[in-house]
């Protein structure tokens, strides 16, 4: 049974591997003031704001919102990883990737993933934007 489950973890390892994810959370820093402020902060910025447009190559977009009474703030990232194409990205692409380091890491965390060329970094901070 355990060599089975060593397996199992080693086979997805490799998996995520082969498909070109980089992902990590932080271990220090501010955690999420509110979850549900960031989630629906992330959402905003995806659907009608600043990651909705058009990508150049290479170009990172950033944006910075201000929570609890603005002593602490949120900053969000996201970066077209293709340096010879541009893209529109899809806002549902958009929330997923920054809602993975929301909920996924209290301290915000950055994923790249070369096989969708795309980096996102969601990131809660002290001080106001």
């Amino acid at each position: 049974m355990k060599t089975s489950t060593v397996l199992i973890a080693v086979a997805g390892v490799v998996l995520s591997n082969l498909q070109g994810a980089a992902a990590g959370c932080y271990t220090s820093g501010d955690t999420w003031h509110s979850v549900s402020d960031a989630r629906a902060t992330a959402l905003d910025y995806c659907r009608g704001g600043l990651f909705k447009d058009y990508f150049s190559p290479g170009q990172t977009k950033s944006a910075c919102r201000n929570t609890g009474g603005g002593r602490l703030r949120m900053d969000f990232q996201v970066q077209n990883l293709n340096t010879k194409n541009g893209f529109y990205l899809n806002p549902q692409d958009c929330y997923q990737g920054l809602l993975n380091e929301i909920e996924g890491c209290s301290m915000g965390g950055d994923t790249s993933n070369s096989a969708s060329l795309w980096r996102f970094r969601s990131n809660p901070n002290s001080g106001g934007c």
